[in-house]
C-alpha cells in the first residue's frame, strides 16, 4: 500500500483531479484527494470528520445529495462525484 504524505485540511476545490473512498494502513476508511496542491488524506471514522467531509463535497456546487447513511453508500456518493469532476475538468 502506497504511503501519503498528506496535507492538513482541503485543497481549493478548482484544484481538484480525483477524491476516493481508500482504507488506510490501519484498515481505517478515509476520503483521499489528489490535487494540484498536493495529497489530502482525511479518515471518516466518526461523525466530525464526515461533516467536514460533505461541507467539502458540497462546495463543488454539484447536483447531488451529499450526506451520510452507510459506508457503502458514501463510497458510491463519492464515485459519483469523482466522475463529476473528471468530466469538469475535461
Amino acid at each position: 500500500m502506497k504511503q501519503i504524505q498528506h496535507q492538513m485540511g482541503f485543497p481549493k476545490h478548482e484544484t481538484v483531479i480525483r477524491v476516493e473512498l481508500i482504507k488506510t494502513v490501519n484498515g481505517d476508511p478515509a476520503v483521499y484527494i489528489l490535487s494540484s496542491e498536493g495529497e489530502f488524506l482525511h479518515t471518516i471514522t466518526n461523525g466530525f470528520a464526515i461533516y467536514h467531509c460533505n461541507e467539502f463535497f458540497k462546495g463543488f456546487g454539484f447536483d447531488v445529495n451529499v450526506k451520510f447513511e452507510t459506508y457503502g453508500q458514501y463510497g458510491m456518493l463519492i464515485w459519483k462525484i469523482n466522475e463529476l469532476i473528471k468530466k469538469k475538468n475535461k
